[in-house]
């Protein structure tokens, strides 16, 4: 379903009535009597979503929709912990990576990493659950100044997260995704002058040093850009963070990179260090 031609064709539904839309249309009274509220639906939707096209089901789509609404109002979390809040500002930041031109399967295994870490590291930076969803938010977009200019990329990137036109992405949670794609590599720290961080309070900035730290682990982890590091395991002893890193393929580079990325992280989580290292060494 092409949006712009319902888009022109909205007026004339809105003004027959359902005798009208019926003889029209050549539909069903029940279809008639919703199709109004069915094309408000669509276009308002597709605006949200930033779409040109649906492609509908034969069938049973009215369910559907109804069932993905209940979901986006209901503040229930779905098996995977992600609320639909979460799901929808995900969408949102994937649609404006592609259309400034990410490096899509570089951005989209950092996003996968910083989560494998996230989850791994929960006995030792007890972030709230809601700051996961930002981390990948933070990874998705770190590399996208590289649109402006290389040099300065993480700069450029925090402008473009504060001020481009992301679906779901608002307030707080855009700076703090912004701060975090300023500081995804080792060329800035926090600084109270910088835009993002500097409209945080004190907690909002711990959470962003805190997940920052881990991100630049994850991006470190996919230093060489070959999606080498598939799987991660955290262990902790006295107070020290190990981390062994299973890869597909030489990963000695991204490991040796993790390691020099963890500054950040003994700093803010844990003061005894961090230890990437491969299962052989």
């Amino acid at each position: 379903m092409e949006l712009s031609l319902l888009r022109e064709r909205l007026p004339d539904i809105l003004r027959r009535d359902v005798r009208e839309r019926m003889k029209a249309y050549a539909v069903r009274r029940d279809r008639a009597d919703v199709m109004a509220v069915a094309a408000i639906t669509f276009l308002t939707l597709g605006r949200y979503l930033n779409l040109r096209t649906f492609a509908l089901p034969a069938w049973a789509c009215a369910k559907g929709c109804c069932k993905k609404l209940r979901a986006k109002r209901s503040p229930a979390r779905s098996r995977t912990g992600t609320t639909a809040a979460a799901r929808q500002l995900l969408v949102g930041t994937r649609s404006f990576a592609r259309r400034i031109g990410y490096e899509q399967q570089h951005a989209e295994h950092v996003r996968e990493l910083s989560i494998l870490l996230f989850d791994q590291l929960q006995a030792v930076h007890h972030l709230p659950a809601h700051s996961r969803v930002l981390l990948e938010a933070g990874a998705l977009l770190h590399d996208t100044g590289h649109m402006i200019s290389h040099r300065g990329h993480h700069k450029h990137g925090e402008y473009l997260a504060l001020n481009g036109d992301i679906a779901g992405l608002e307030g707080r949670d855009r700076a703090i995704a912004a701060a975090l794609v300023r500081y995804h590599n080792r060329k800035s720290e926090p600084a109270g002058h910088h835009t993002a961080y500097s409209s945080l309070n004190n907690a909002d900035k711990r959470v962003t040093r805190r997940l920052a730290s881990i991100l630049r682990i994850a991006e470190a982890l996919d230093h060489s850009h070959r999606q080498r590091v598939m799987k991660l395991r955290a262990s902790f002893q006295r107070g020290a963070v190990g981390l062994e890193v299973h890869a597909r393929g030489d990963a000695t580079e991204d490991v040796r990179d993790a390691n020099r990325s963890a500054e950040l992280f003994e700093k803010e989580i844990s003061r005894e260090g961090l230890f990437p290292q491969s299962p052989a060494s």
